[in-house]
Order: structure tokens, then sequence, then C-alpha cells
């Protein structure tokens, strides 16, 4: 396709394809025809005129979004016949009562979520879930080897060999702040998993290790007994707490 000054067009006086051409011209609208006959089109009206279409080339030369674009449009749509008019963008006015051409209008963005991270450790052992907040730490064998401990110390004969299972929950589960990473999704991801080990091991009892854990899950629904510990860092620190902890679990 390229500028042609013969012009392959509906059936129209030559008249009326000149103010046509006018009115492109002055909007910087450059017709384009095509050179040969494409397949399937019907046949066309030929009018030999010599009237230059071409764009302004100047750097100077006004853009398309001129204040008086959008009225040449509408009176070429007026001229033209065109139905769909009205779809034609309107220009809307802005806060200070003054109009804005479509599209100007800056859009707030989103401000970033506060996302609460946590990483806890969920530990089976004894028919018991044995739940702590880990902080930034990973955990050390010897806190694994506290929990394997108390756990058998509470356990019948036939359940000592087994090894603990551990598992670790993160929140959140994933980068995306596009999705709800909110509190109450935090709190409902971990009930679910929470219910999922307590289901799939038979744990009769949540042992909560440490303010941190115990505070995790205050308000969650979970149908089992719930046990506030020592954080196996505080036992570790000071070995007396053991003792206490000990009779605690018997009463």
């Amino acid at each position: 396709m390229s500028p042609d000054p013969v012009l392959d067009s509906a059936p129209m006086s030559a008249h009326a394809e000149i103010r046509r051409l006018k009115y492109l011209t002055a909007m910087g609208v450059t017709p384009l025809v095509s050179r040969r006959a494409l397949a399937g089109a019907g046949p066309s009206h030929k009018l030999a005129l010599r009237v230059p279409v071409t764009a302004p080339t100047t750097p100077e030369a006004p853009a398309p979004s001129h204040p008086q674009a959008p009225l040449a449009r509408e009176m070429l749509a007026s001229f033209r016949g065109d139905s769909t008019r009205q779809d034609l963008p309107q220009r809307k006015p802005s806060a200070d009562g003054k109009s804005v051409e479509p599209g100007t209008q800056k859009t707030a963005l989103k401000p970033a979520q506060s996302v609460n991270r946590f990483r806890l450790v969920a530990i089976i052992s004894a028919q018991r879930l044995w739940l702590e907040d880990l902080g930034e730490d990973a955990l050390a064998t010897e806190q694994l080897q506290l929990v394997a401990s108390i756990a058998r110390a509470l356990s019948h004969s036939d359940e000592r060999s087994k090894t603990p299972l551990v598992t670790q929950f993160d929140w959140p589960l994933h980068g995306n702040e596009q999705l709800d990473l909110g509190a109450d999704e935090a709190a409902a991801t971990l009930t679910s998993f929470l219910q999922r080990q307590l289901d799939d091991h038979a744990c009769v009892e949540l042992m909560c290790l440490g303010p941190a854990a115990a505070q995790r899950v205050s308000g969650l629904a979970l149908p089992c007994a719930q046990r506030r510990l020592p954080g196996t860092r505080e036992l570790l620190d000071a070995p007396l707490r053991k003792r206490d902890l000990w009779r605690e679990l018997r009463s």
C-alpha cells in the first residue's frame, strides 16, 4: 500500500471526494489505495483526481492529538454517515473542570501489600504434632533430638523406634503480590496445613513450643487439644527448665 493520486473509492462525486481528502489532509492522514485489484473485491469507480494528500513532514508539525483533532474526526464521521460515530473516544472533564484527551488520565498505583512472613516447623512424633516458630534460623539437630526425647518419654514402648517426621511451613507460599497475602489468608492456609497433618498422622494433641508458635495457632479452628510449652531453644539454653516441663507434662 502506498499513496496514489488516482483514488479507488465507491461511486461519489468528484466534489465530495475532494472535500473528503481535505478533511484527511487537515487531520494529517495519508489515504492509501491498492495498486492492483484485490481478490474478491467488488468493482471500483475510478476518479482521476490530483489532490496532494501527503502528511506534514516537518518536526514542528502538530501531532494528531491537537485539540481540534477529535472535532475533525466527528466532522468526517458525520460527512461519511458513519453509524459508529458514538464509539469515538470522547474528551472527559478532569477534576478541575478542564477537558482532557482520552488515555492521558493517570491511574493510581496499587500500594504494595504488607506481608507478615514467618516459618514454622511441624514435627510428628508419639501421635502428637509439635509446632515451633523458626524465625530466621534453621532447625538444629539438637532441637530435633530434644523433641524426639520428650516424645519418647510420653510414648509407649512400641512407638520408641519410630523416626520423627519433619515438615516446614513457610508463609507466604509464593511471591505473587497480585494475590491475597493478608493475615486472613495466612490463617486459612495454616489451618488447612495443620488440619492435614493432624488427620494424616492421627495426632491427638498439638504441642506449641514457644510463645510464637502458640500465638500463630491462637484462634484457629483445630479439632484437638493444645498445650503451650517452652521453646526448644529455651530448654537447651536453660536445662533446668526440662524438669519443670516434665512435671507439667505428667500433670
